[in-house]
């Protein structure tokens, strides 16, 4: 009745990516890394990938509207010789949201392919203090300002 057998990446022609890096679109480096947000993306091309990879991005930082990130992607397939692929990703807002079924699509990806991502030193860093930021960096910075306002307390006593 149920077949035993189980199609792989390879058989189904798909493949697998996970996000290297992601750069802010004037090349200064953003605060994602890859031990706070691993994700394994399986699609036909590595250009669909970085549309999801920038999808889930813009979701995490809690952007709403257009969202524009330079994205390095790794292949991860099997056999695969793990390519790095480089694309310049834009979310666009359309003007009337396409609805099919239940679901509705508000925005349009665009992602062209680079050769070399613009890195560079920033004179201003784009790090806040601000979202993407890990449950146990967050739990430490509550325990050290407990800390600190328990200690000027005693020294006023």
């Amino acid at each position: 009745m149920f077949s035993t057998k189980s199609r792989s990446l390879k058989e189904s022609g798909k493949r697998s990516f996970t996000i290297n890096n992601a750069y802010h679109i004037d090349g200064c480096t953003t605060k994602f890394t890859r031990k706070d947000y691993e994700t394994r993306l399986i699609s036909d091309s590595a250009q669909r990938a970085a549309m999801k990879a920038l999808t889930s991005l813009c979701r995490v930082k809690r952007i709403k509207g257009q969202c524009a990130l330079y994205i390095e992607m790794r292949e991860t397939t099997q056999g695969s010789k793990h390519k790095l692929y480089a694309y310049k990703c834009r979310r666009v807002k359309k003007e009337t949201p396409l609805i099919i079924g239940e679901r509705t699509y508000k925005y349009d990806m665009i992602c062209s392919p680079v050769e070399v991502i613009p890195t560079k030193k920033c004179p201003k860093s784009h790090k806040t203090s601000g979202r993407m930021r890990t449950y146990k960096s967050v739990y430490k910075s509550k325990q050290l300002k407990s800390k600190k306002s328990k200690k000027t307390k005693s020294k006023k006593d």
